[in-house]
């Protein structure tokens, strides 16, 4: 996400990264379940169990509880 959408900001009232991440919860909803709190920028993806290529369980954490 930051990657693509990073370099957002705020201008004349208007939250681009929010409304980016609205945007992408709203194109990817049926293939991802986003968390409904916040926005696409406050998680991670963590994997446990491996690595998600070989079936390790993924879900997304605040970057809050990494930090």
């Amino acid at each position: 996400m930051w990657g693509i959408a990073g370099s957002l900001t705020e201008k004349d009232g208007l939250d681009y990264r929010k409304e980016f991440s609205n945007w992408w919860k709203s194109f990817w909803k049926t293939q991802v379940k986003f968390p409904s709190k916040g926005n696409i920028f406050d998680y991670y993806v963590e994997v446990t169990g491996g690595n998600a290529v070989e079936g390790g369980a993924c879900k997304f954490t605040e970057w809050t509880n990494k930090l």
